[in-house]
């Protein structure tokens, strides 16, 4: 695919997240917020992951998603022990639909990228979950993510998954999103 291709698509991802920012920012009330929510939104809010429909996806939009997005994990787990598995991350977030710097951000508060893991390939504080090796487990844990809290970060699914430091961790994960985001890799 060409650049401009690639880049087109990236500014679609770039126009869906703003419209489902709009849309979250109208239906919410009034919000708990306590840590600086302009600059942290506008980082959660650059770029996500494309919607899964029942139709068959597009194999080259999946395929220069997959390819952007583990380039850019890739660097930022660099010298971690989730390294080289950009790819894994993305797959599983274009799949499941939901913003590919999610699982790698909660992965590097959790665990500092797998490196203290509670139990075998938990990078991410899941529960009792454990898996046989890390493929298994970021697509697993990308799959009940999805399921059981959504698309992106949000200050609510926030505190429903770390209740015990809401807002720092909020911060952190937002922050480690931002770094995918920034990454030079592209």
């Amino acid at each position: 695919m060409k650049k401009t291709d690639r880049d087109l698509l990236l500014l679609a991802f770039a126009c869906a997240v703003t419209i489902y920012a709009l849309v979250t920012l109208i239906s919410s009330v009034v919000p708990r917020k306590t840590v600086d929510q302009p600059a942290v939104e506008e980082v959660v809010q650059q770029e996500a992951a494309p919607e899964t429909t029942a139709e068959p996806a597009d194999d080259d939009a999946r395929e220069v998603f997959v390819s952007t997005w583990a380039e850019r994990i890739d660097a930022f787990n660099a010298g971690y022990p989730l390294e080289g598995y950009g790819r894994t991350f993305a797959e599983a977030a274009y799949d499941y639909g939901i913003d590919p710097r999610l699982p790698p951000a909660i992965a590097r508060v959790e665990s500092g990228s797998g490196e203290v893991c509670f139990n075998p390939y938990n990078a991410w504080g899941w529960g009792d979950a454990s898996w046989g090796d890390w493929d298994s487990a970021i697509r697993g844990f990308t799959a009940s993510f999805a399921e059981g809290y959504g698309y992106t970060l949000s200050y609510e699914m926030a505190e429903v998954y770390n209740q015990a430091n809401v807002d720092e961790w909020y911060a952190w994960v937002a922050s480690c999103m931002a770094e995918i985001w920034e990454s030079d890799s592209l």
